[in-house]
C-alpha cells in the first residue's frame, strides 16, 4: 500500500463532495502532513500528482487552490 493513499483517497472524496469548492484554498503541506501523519514530501508527491490531472493550482507564496 502507498504511504500516499489515505490522504489521495481523502483529497478526492473533499473534491467529489464539494467539500471544497472551485477556488478555494487547501490546508498547507504541513497541516495535511501532520493530519494524515504523513511526511511533507509524501504530502508534495501527491499534490503534484493532484496538479498534473489539473485538479488543483499551486502558487509559491500564495497556496494550493482547487481549480476551477
Amino acid at each position: 500500500m502507498d504511504v500516499g493513499e489515505t490522504l489521495r483517497d481523502a483529497l478526492l472524496e473533499n473534491l467529489r463532495s464539494r467539500t471544497w469548492r472551485a477556488g478555494q484554498r487547501l490546508p498547507t503541506e504541513r497541516a495535511l502532513g501532520e493530519q494524515y501523519g504523513l511526511s511533507r514530501s509524501t504530502v508534495r508527491r501527491v499534490l503534484q500528482e493532484f496538479k498534473r490531472r489539473r485538479l488543483i493550482t499551486q502558487t509559491v507564496g500564495r497556496g494550493t487552490y482547487v481549480a476551477d
